[in-house]
């Protein structure tokens, strides 16, 4: 980020992020519906059932999506316990790679399989990206800094951007997310 891209007025930011969050509403009304299935609730209303003379419908959440979100997610955690390594890394063309090219890519395969599993935070932000993403079709994830390599997953509804914006993320003009910031952070935000 440029400084002539940041933005110098409160109110400025203010306006855009309530802009942001009005265009989001539909979305959340949307995603709200859809956690309230994997959460458990009725399909229908009780009331409304009965008021239409509708009262012995059938009206049971079986916890399937539940269950499906959550099987898939488990898939992806106990990735934790095992030791696989988690990326493959080959030369695309071995001839310009060297002989010792296929080594060092196993090695480093294995050394950063190593590395990501031990921080205790690397799967289980994949796998609640990737829930996030079966529920709602996006699974936002950021680092927390450019050098950072463990992710950070978000829940959908802390993400923002204009509606009807591009499918990758890089071309968004803008893309704000809400999160709780630590003191010590944000001091080390204002001191940069």
């Amino acid at each position: 980020q440029g400084a002539k891209d940041r933005f110098s007025d409160p109110k400025a930011l203010r306006t855009i992020y309530e802009h942001l969050a009005t265009e989001d509403m539909a979305d959340a009304k949307r995603r709200a519906r859809i956690r309230g299935q994997y959460d458990g609730n009725l399909p229908y209303d009780p009331r409304q059932l009965e008021q239409s003379g509708q009262k012995n419908l059938a009206n049971v959440n079986t916890l399937w999506l539940k269950g499906i979100i959550d099987s898939r997610s488990d898939v992806i955690m106990k990735l934790q316990a095992d030791n696989a390594n988690l990326i493959e890394l080959r030369p695309i063309a071995r001839e310009l790679a060297g002989p010792q090219a296929e080594i060092i890519g196993r090695v480093a395969a294995e050394e950063w399989s190593v590395m990501a599993r031990d921080t205790g935070r690397f799967i289980p932000a994949i796998a609640r990206m990737s829930s996030e993403a079966d529920l709602y079709g996006l699974g936002p994830i950021t680092f927390r800094t450019s050098l950072d390599y463990v992710p950070m997953a978000l829940d959908r509804g802390q993400v923002r951007f204009i509606g009807d914006g591009p499918v990758f993320s890089s071309q968004h003009e803008l893309i704000m997310f809400e999160t709780v910031l630590s003191a010590d952070y944000l001091r080390f935000l204002l001191d940069n």
